[in-house]
């Protein structure tokens, strides 16, 4: 997890929708957000394929308590290793956005298979 100081509102104006108004606007709050939700899809696909972590680890080249850490949320993910687990996992990462101050319509996802590229030369 990042060293990130949280700062405090006075007890007086701290009520829910203030915290969440406030956290929108820091990008702690997104970078993990995002962290978690990549590591609650990587969780869900070693469920459906029936894979350990230890196993996803083994497959990605990486030590099995790095792969732990980012599925725990407290270690962050790299393009190169959102990459690896892609082709270990047999998925592609999308990428959306949407407006902060708006909910959004598409959480990231992922899709169980590639698309097929054409060779237009091979024929």
């Amino acid at each position: 997890m990042s060293g990130t100081v949280y700062e405090r509102l006075p007890e007086d104006e701290s009520d829910f929708q203030r915290d969440v108004e406030w956290a929108w606007q820091h990008p702690e709050y997104w970078s993990e957000r995002l962290r978690l939700d990549v590591a609650d899809l990587v969780v869900s696909e070693l469920d459906r394929l029936g894979l350990s972590p230890t196993e996803l680890a083994q497959r990605m080249g990486i030590s099995p308590a790095l792969v732990t850490s980012m599925l725990r949320g407290n270690h962050d993910w790299t393009l190169d290793t959102l990459a690896k687990a892609g082709v270990v996992l047999g998925i592609q990462w999308l990428v959306a956005s949407a407006p902060i101050d708006g909910v959004a319509s598409a959480p990231a996802q992922v899709t169980e298979k590639l698309p097929t590229i054409r060779n237009e030369n091979a024929r």
